[in-house]
């Protein structure tokens, strides 16, 4: 599952065998259920992930219980709460699967790691967030 993500980062920046074994010593994978979350609001955002399977979809809900829905991620999207993610704040989203889905996720430390050890990821991740597809 992992080549596809590689596949999807090799379009923007060259990556090297030794890149690529970097990067996947620090990710994991998940597994999530129908309707289970990656990620839920008033919690930590720990995570940040690329869909390697199914499909995910951010969310908040009003006070009255309607949902306004933000996002959906499909197979080679990323999705995350981005500013929980990066400052330590609590998600003001929900992330959930809508079918069996399998993302790849990393947590902050491991990111800076891969971006320390591979800093051409640090400028793929950069132009994600320019082109507003994280």
């Amino acid at each position: 599952m992992i080549e596809r993500l590689f596949e999807d980062i090799s379009r923007v920046i060259p990556l090297s065998e030794s890149d690529k074994a970097c990067f996947a010593e620090h990710v994991r994978y998940k597994k999530l259920k129908k309707k289970q979350f990656l990620i839920q609001e008033g919690f930590l955002s720990l995570h940040t992930g690329y869909v390697a399977k199914g499909c995910l979809r951010s969310y908040t809900v009003h006070e009255n219980g309607s949902e306004h829905i933000f996002q959906f991620a499909i197979e080679g999207w990323w999705m995350g709460d981005m500013y929980s993610f990066l400052t330590g704040e609590p998600a003001t989203m929900n992330i959930e699967a809508l079918e069996d889905s399998e993302p790849i996720v990393m947590d902050l430390a491991s990111r800076e790691r891969i971006f320390e050890q591979v800093p051409k990821l640090e400028r793929f991740m950069r132009i994600l967030l320019e082109k507003n597809q994280f």
